[in-house]
């Protein structure tokens, strides 16, 4: 159990009660099994939200071999305001984000991708001290997010593909992983 906040630009993610295991991480070739080792965590996100983590590797193959599934379902849009403030210059009154992604690599090739589910949005109401192209752009936002909802699900969804290949050689397992940062993302 403990506390892990992550950073990204003008994100702060606070993971509390974290909890994982990791097993079968071992020095020794196991030739009968092609994703010997295994990891398992899961938190609750700050916004009522949880994180999942599910991931299979092969920490001993001479290129990156995993598959990851992870999830962070069900945190409140208003939590993600500096965020939402940061890249679309909204504030979120109410809503849920969750999002869902899915990694394999093999072969010095990786391929998945990320699935983020907006629901019920609701745009900060006008305030008379904003400007109007401030009222503007929120508006054009609560009009899209309508537009775009799924009207069976009243959802907002879309799905971005990952593919490339790993640039890195190396055998130990950071730089490894390091090496799959450099992402393509292209429509199927």
């Amino acid at each position: 159990m403990g506390a892990i906040l992550l950073v990204v630009r003008a994100l702060l993610l606070e993971l509390k009660d974290a909890e994982g295991v990791a097993t079968n991480l071992t020095n020794r070739p196991t030739p009968d099994l092609e994703l010997p080792a295994a990891v398992h965590a899961t938190a609750l996100v700050a916004g009522g939200g949880s994180f999942m983590l599910d991931a299979k590797l092969a920490p001993l193959a001479e290129e990156p071999t995993f598959s990851i599934d992870t999830s962070v379902e069900h945190v409140a849009l208003p939590a993600l305001n500096d965020l939402l403030k940061a890249y679309a210059n909204v504030d979120a009154e109410s809503g849920t984000f969750s999002a869902y992604a899915e990694l394999a690599a093999q072969e010095g090739s990786f391929e998945g991708y990320v699935k983020p589910l907006l629901k019920d949005i609701q745009v900060a109401k006008w305030r008379k001290s904003e400007g109007f192209g401030r009222r503007l752009w929120e508006g054009i936002v609560q009009l899209a997010a309508k537009v775009l909802e799924n009207p069976d699900k009243e959802r907002v969804a879309t799905r971005i593909p990952l593919r490339g290949r790993s640039t890195s050689r190396s055998r130990t397992l950071g730089p490894r992983s390091a090496g799959c940062s450099k992402t393509r993302s292209s429509r199927r």
